[in-house]
């Protein structure tokens, strides 16, 4: 009754849709950047438009630069201004907080396991035309020592790239890490040592997907027993392998989470071709001494998707399948050649076993991720999964090896996890089954990400 007019919303959507067609398209022509020092920020002006070259741009264009400068490393937060030109063309005015040139990341995983790893890492970032960054980082304990320095080049451009050169040091130390951190830890059976020096190239493809060339010189060397009966005066056999290695890797993720997550979708294509000079050489408990030289050249091409395609406010249901295609021929023993393929390792725990039933040239594995959320950042899991060889590398009791029939070697695993996902990190209890170890079910409470640096090749 106190409405005194009233429309139809059919006449009122055309008189609409009459003033937005009168409305011109905005046409940037200017952009400035300054940060908050008021000194001038060329790195973003470039990244957003080139004047010289472009001209004009249109406000959908703006807006996709825009965004792709804001998620830049370097920069923390950026505020726009939109102005009016005499000539009816638009000028932004861009507020830009970048982030400290100077930053230091400590933390670490903690375990019930012997698997505790410290870690420390510092990056200085100057802006000023281009980025450049300088990195460095360290991982150190008794299962995982890493050190890695790294040089970033990002050229300001509105086409973005990144070059990076980096060296680094890796260490494994697999002794039997069934063990708990109350029980005596036996003497180690496997390390594995690389020394790695790459340069690579990164650029986008689309909002959530880049696309990485890069080249590799790597030295690998592996010391192992081949029995599990030794002795603190055994000496191990060892593996060394020096070569190159070029590969490519598309990579698409919109994971809510580094790891544990429950919400997004990951899409990962690997290719590598590798080559190389392998030196074996035998220790005291080696059947047959020997001394082995052999030239490697192969192919590996990695698959792998993740997509959670259920998501209510308290349930989570996703699929997660990886694959592997690696055309490598046998190195001087079974132990050397299980080391170099690429594993079957779905759960971030298995990263840190030695699982031989999961390794295989060729195989295939998937599996569903349930999560129940029971309250904010407070998640029970169910991860199931199921593994599938071509072939499986087989060890025969007089010391021989070789691949098996097709098609053998199938296996079930998964694992039940409580996580709390705090401010500092994951806080979680975790029981592993792994149905084909002495002890299939095995439980580990840990406070942290599984992380590590980049493997050489495998």
């Amino acid at each position: 009754s106190v409405i005194s007019r009233r429309e139809n919303s059919d006449s009122l959507a055309k008189r609409r849709n009459e003033f937005k067609s009168k409305i011109k398209p905005l046409k940037i022509s200017e952009v400035t950047a300054t940060y908050t020092d008021n000194k001038r920020s060329e790195y973003v002006e470039k990244s957003i438009i080139n004047s010289r070259k472009e001209g004009l741009i249109t406000f959908k264009t703006l807006e996709k630069r825009y965004y792709r400068t804001y998620s830049s490393k370097h920069i923390e937060s950026i505020f726009p201004k939109l102005e009016l030109k005499s000539d009816s063309t638009y000028k932004v005015n861009l507020t830009v907080q970048k982030f400290k040139s100077f930053q230091l990341d400590v933390g670490g995983h903690f375990s019930s396991r012997s698997v505790n790893t410290g870690f420390v890492g510092l990056r200085y970032t100057y802006v000023k035309r281009n980025a450049y960054t300088l990195l460095g980082n360290s991982y150190f304990g008794r299962f995982y020592a890493s050190a890695r320095a790294q040089f970033n080049f990002e050229p300001a451009s509105k086409h973005p790239f990144k070059i990076s050169t980096y060296f680094q040091l890796n260490r494994w130390d697999f002794f039997r890490n069934f063990n708990t951190f109350f029980e005596e830890v036996k003497p180690s059976f496997l390390v594995q040592n690389e020394t790695t020096a790459a340069i690579n190239i990164t650029i986008p493809v689309a909002h959530t997907a880049k696309l990485k060339a890069e080249f590799k010189l790597f030295e690998l060397l592996d010391e192992y027993y081949q029995t599990k009966e030794f002795t603190l005066i055994d000496t191990t056999d060892r593996t060394r392998f020096n070569g190159n290695s070029v590969g490519f890797t598309l990579t698409q993720n919109s994971l809510n989470r580094k790891q544990w997550a429950k919400t997004g979708q990951l899409l990962l294509l690997r290719s590598r071709l590798v080559s190389g000079i392998e030196n074996s050489k035998s220790g005291s408990t080696a059947l047959i001494p020997y001394n082995f030289r052999h030239v490697h050249q192969w192919l590996t091409i990695n698959v792998e998707y993740q997509r959670y395609f259920i998501n209510s406010p308290v349930f989570h249901v996703g699929v997660h399948g990886l694959g592997v295609f690696n055309s490598q021929a046998l190195f001087a023993n079974y132990t050397a050649t299980l080391l170099t393929m690429t594993a079957f390792e779905p759960l971030p725990d298995m990263n840190t076993y030695f699982l031989e039933e999961f390794r295989a040239p060729q195989h295939v594995g998937g599996g569903l991720n349930l999560v129940f959320s029971i309250r904010k950042n407070l998640d029970i899991r169910i991860d199931s999964y199921m593994y599938q060889p071509f072939k499986k590398l087989e060890k025969k009791d007089d010391g021989t090896f070789g691949y098996s029939k097709p098609f053998k070697g199938e296996s079930f695993l998964g694992a039940a996890t409580a996580i709390y996902n705090s401010p500092f990190g994951p806080i979680r209890f975790t029981l592993n089954y792994f149905p084909q170890q002495v002890r299939p079910l095995n439980f580990q409470f840990s406070y942290g990400y599984t992380l590590f640096n980049e493997r050489a090749i495998r």
